[in-house]
C-alpha cells in the first residue's frame, strides 16, 4: 500500500478526486485513508462507499488530523475562498498539499501559502491538470532546448458558452470576494485558468520556470448583470525580456470553440488544443514533434506526479510558487483595470439555457487572435479601450 492520502470535499467538481483517488486505491498505489465530508446525508452514496472502502469519514479537517495522524497527502478541491485556510492547516499537520486551482484569490493568500510552506517544509502542488501531460511537457522541453530560438509570443484563446446552471451552481460563481475572502472567479481564474497557465509556462526560460509579467492591458466585458466580475475578457502581457502572450476568453458566446494555444519563436512555432493535436514545427513548418490526442481532461498524470512528490521523489510538478503567477495576472487585473458592462443592444440571451451571446463573439475574438490584437483594436462596437500599465514586482 501507497503513501496515506486523505480528500477534503466530495461534491461538485470535487467527485473528479473521489473518481482518481478510488481509481489509484483499487489499484493498490495509494492508502486512500479519510476524507471529509461535511454533510453526509447529502451524499449517501459516496459516505456508504467510503465507509464500504475503509475510508474514515470525518465532517470537518481539525477532528480529521486529530483522530487520523500521519497523512501524507490532503487534496483539497474546495471554492477558492478555502484554499488558502485548508492548505495552511494542511501543511501545518505535516502534510503535502494538491489543492485545486488556482492557488488562490489574490497574493496576500498567495504569499501565505508559500510562507507556511517554507516554515513547515511541506509541499504544495495545484491542480492545473494539463501542465502534467505529457504533449505539454514535451512542448516545453522543445521550447527551452533552443532549437526554436527564442519564444516570440503567445496566443490562448478559447470560447465556452456558460448558461444559468453553470452562474447558479455555488455561492461564489462570478464574485469578486466571498465573506471579505478575495476570490476573482471569472473564466480567466477559473474555467480557462488552465490556458493562462499553460501560456506562461510556454514563456518560462527553463523547464520549470514561469514567465514574470511586467506589463498588462487588460479588458473585461460583463453582460449578465448578476455576477461581480466579468464573463469575457482581453488580456495582454509583457515579459522583461520583450515575450507577449495575449489571452482571449468567452462565456457569452453561441458555440464551443476548444481552447487553443500557440507559440511563435524566432524559427519556428509550436501549437496544442485542448482535447486535440499537438505539434512543434521548424521555421519551414516541418513537423519536430507532435501527436494526436485524447481528452485533455486525463487527471492520472497529475495524481500520480503528486503522490510521486509527496512520497519523496523529485518530480515534475505545478508549484505553488508557479502558480503564483497566476494569482499575480488576476490581482494585477483587478488592481489596475475596471470591468465595462456590456450595452444589452449587443448581446441576447438563449431562453433554452440562458446562455448570453454576444454579437459576433466567436468572429471578434478569433479575429483577435489572429491579428495579436486586443478587442478594442479590431473595431468590436462594446469592446473598451484600456492602456497599458507597468506592474509591481513580483515577489513572494
Amino acid at each position: 500500500m501507497g503513501i496515506k492520502v486523505a480528500l477534503c470535499g466530495v461534491s461538485g467538481y470535487a467527485r473528479t478526486y473521489v473518481n482518481g483517488l478510488t481509481q489509484l486505491q483499487d489499484k493498490g498505489e495509494i492508502d486512500f485513508a479519510a476524507a471529509v465530508i461535511r454533510n453526509p446525508a447529502k451524499e449517501p452514496e459516496t459516505a456508504a462507499d467510503f465507509t464500504r472502502r475503509g475510508i474514515r469519514l470525518f465532517k470537518d479537517t481539525a477532528t480529521l488530523y486529530r483522530e487520523c495522524p500521519g497523512i501524507d497527502l490532503m487534496c483539497i478541491p474546495t471554492g477558492i475562498a478555502s484554499h488558502e485556510p485548508l492548505t495552511v492547516e494542511a501543511l501545518e499537520n505535516g502534510c503535502s498539499v494538491l489543492v485545486e486551482k488556482p492557488l488562490c484569490g489574490c497574493m496576500e493568500a498567495a504569499r501565505s501559502i508559500v510562507a507556511a510552506e517554507k516554515r513547515t517544509g511541506k509541499t504544495v502542488m495545484v491542480g492545473y491538470q494539463h501542465i502534467y501531460l505529457p504533449g505539454i511537457q514535451a512542448i516545453k522541453r522543445h521550447l527551452v532546448s533552443g532549437r526554436l530560438g527564442r519564444v516570440k509570443r503567445i496566443t490562448a484563446a478559447g470560447l465556452w458558452p456558460r448558461g444559468d446552471v453553470y452562474y447558479a451552481r455555488n455561492a461564489w460563481v462570478g464574485k469578486l470576494a466571498v465573506n471579505g475572502v478575495p476570490v476573482c472567479d471569472s473564466p480567466i481564474n477559473n474555467a480557462f485558468a488552465h490556458y493562462l497557465n499553460i501560456s506562461l509556462f510556454f514563456a518560462g526560460g527553463t523547464f520549470e520556470e514561469m514567465m514574470i509579467p511586467v506589463s498588462m492591458r487588460a479588458e473585461m466585458y460583463r453582460c449578465r448583470e448578476t455576477i461581480e466580475t466579468f464573463d469575457s475578457c482581453a488580456v495582454k502581457v509583457g515579459s522583461a525580456e520583450g515575450v507577449e502572450i495575449l489571452a482571449l476568453f468567452c462565456h457569452t458566446c453561441p458555440e464551443n470553440f476548444s481552447p487553443a494555444i500557440h507559440v511563435e519563436c524566432e524559427k519556428g512555432s509550436a501549437d496544442w488544443q485542448d482535447g486535440k493535436a499537438w505539434s512543434v514545427k521548424d521555421a519551414d513548418g516541418s513537423v519536430i514533434d507532435g501527436q494526436e490526442i485524447g481528452s485533455a481532461v486525463d487527471r492520472s498524470f497529475m495524481f500520480k506526479a503528486a503522490i510521486a512528490r509527496a512520497s519523496g521523489e523529485k518530480v515534475f510538478i505545478c508549484s505553488a510558487k508557479a502558480s503564483a503567477v497566476q494569482t499575480f495576472c488576476i490581482d494585477s487585473m483587478h488592481k489596475n483595470f475596471s470591468i465595462s458592462a456590456v450595452s444589452p443592444e449587443f448581446f441576447t440571451r438563449r431562453e433554452e439555457d440562458g446562455v448570453l451571446v454576444l454579437r459576433d463573439a466567436e468572429k471578434s475574438f478569433l479575429t483577435a487572435r489572429d491579428k495579436f490584437a486586443m478587442l478594442s483594436e479590431i473595431g468590436v462596437p462594446w469592446a473598451a479601450p484600456s492602456r497599458t500599465v507597468a506592474l509591481g514586482p513580483f515577489s513572494l
